[in-house]
């Protein structure tokens, strides 16, 4: 057993050979916590992007011109448009 230990290649060169930039104690280096940074804020921005898309699960039409769809309807306004003449139309959006 005294014959293997003396024999033995250090633990830093085994981790070393495993592929990347690697630090003294063995842990990752630069480029791997770059890779580790932009994959974490890559999900985190999918996440919110996909969160932020859902507010209900009401969906709804839009309706563009220049008249007022009935109260009945549950249609609220979203803004306005003005059209290739400059006739200024209404954006309505209402629930399906």
């Amino acid at each position: 057993m005294k014959i293997f230990l003396e024999h033995a290649q250090p633990l830093h060169c085994h981790v070393h050979s495993l592929g990347g930039e690697r630090t003294q104690n063995g842990s990752p280096g630069s480029s791997h916590m770059r890779v580790l940074l932009a994959a974490v804020l890559s999900l985190t921005a999918f996440v919110i992007v996909m969160t932020a898309g859902v507010e209900k699960s009401v969906r709804y039409t839009t309706h563009i011109g220049s008249r007022v769809p009935p109260a009945e309807v549950g249609c609220f306004k979203a803004g306005d448009v003005r059209n290739d003449e400059g006739k200024l139309l209404n954006v309505f959006k209402c629930p399906v």
